[in-house]
């Protein structure tokens, strides 16, 4: 388990590329966003960026930009400005995790849950799986109140299902862990892979056709993740084809689950306007029955 790390306003929130470029003119005006709101927004190390075909710059530039970020004593957090690929490029060479203070989490979610994961996994520190510097500039206002509410330490402690979205009753404790699926399943096999023994699994998903999305979710059941997981939790599964093929390979996933082991969809998070934050590694319990669902949040 991982307890929350809550950054109220008057924090100091660290920029960081780990993996595609961003838009400068996006990065100016979300920084006041951040500003707004009461949060110091900086940038350590090489700033300039020169685009690699898909990439924030050389593997060495961004690794040499977010390691001064981490070495910054003033940085409360790191905050990254865009996903896209990259990430996992930096983690061999990242160094003893052990040595980044704990106390500092890193914020993001699509190609940052390879940060998260291996994080996670080395040290036992989770992070904020929340909207990018671009995509929260992007959200609608509701959605930018709730995301500052929860990182704060203010927003609700739970998210609520009913009807359609409920796939799987049953009643489970865990810590919360997962993320995009596709970048989640990259690491398979990799020195920076969690168990999943005991956890409620968070996915989500953007432009994966259907058969590329059977395919990351079969591998998820043969792999042994799905039996060992204690509940399923699917987020927003943006441009992913066919809405009830998707659907289906949901049910199907849930399905594959153990006796007992609840799932829903439907959650509010992923590559959408509404992608409220969660803690890797915090502790939830998901409950199932009689057509109503929650995920509760139990270190808010």
């Amino acid at each position: 388990m991982s307890h929350p790390i809550f950054l109220p306003p008057g924090k100091t929130l660290g920029l960081f590329s780990p993996a595609g470029p961003s838009d400068v003119n996006k990065v100016r005006h979300a920084t006041v966003l951040y500003n707004c709101r009461g949060y110091e927004v900086v940038t350590y190390g090489p700033s300039q960026m020169v685009r690699r075909i898909y990439l924030a710059g050389t593997d060495e530039r961004r690794l040499e930009s977010l390691t001064s970020l981490l070495e910054h004593p003033e940085i409360d957090a790191y905050l990254a400005r865009r996903g896209g690929f990259g990430s996992a490029r930096l983690l061999p060479d990242l160094g003893d995790w052990s040595k980044i203070d704990p106390a500092k989490p890193i914020i993001g979610f699509s190609d940052i849950t390879a940060l998260h994961l291996a994080r996670y996994f080395l040290t036992g520190v989770g992070g904020w799986h929340a909207p990018l510097l671009g995509t929260l500039y992007d959200s609608l206002e509701d959605d930018q109140d709730a995301y500052f509410s929860v990182l704060a330490g203010k927003g609700p402690n739970q998210w609520e299902f009913s009807g359609a979205d409920i796939l799987k009753d049953g009643v489970v404790r865990g810590p919360v862990l997962g993320g995009n699926l596709s970048v989640l399943w990259s690491l398979a096999a990799t020195p920076y892979w969690p168990s999943f023994e005991g956890a409620i699994l968070l996915l989500e998903e953007k432009d994966e056709v259907g058969y590329r999305l059977d395919r990351l979710l079969t591998s998820l059941y043969l792999s042994g993740v799905l039996n060992r997981a204690a509940g399923l939790v699917f987020g927003s599964f943006m441009n992913c084809g066919n809405f009830q093929a998707v659907a289906y390979m949901q049910r199907e996933a849930a399905s594959r689950l153990r006796p007992g082991c609840p799932a829903v969809k439907g959650a509010p998070f992923g590559h959408r306007s509404t992608n409220r934050p969660w803690w890797v590694g915090e502790e939830a319990e998901l409950m199932v029955k009689d057509g109503v669902g929650t995920l509760k949040f139990l270190e808010r």
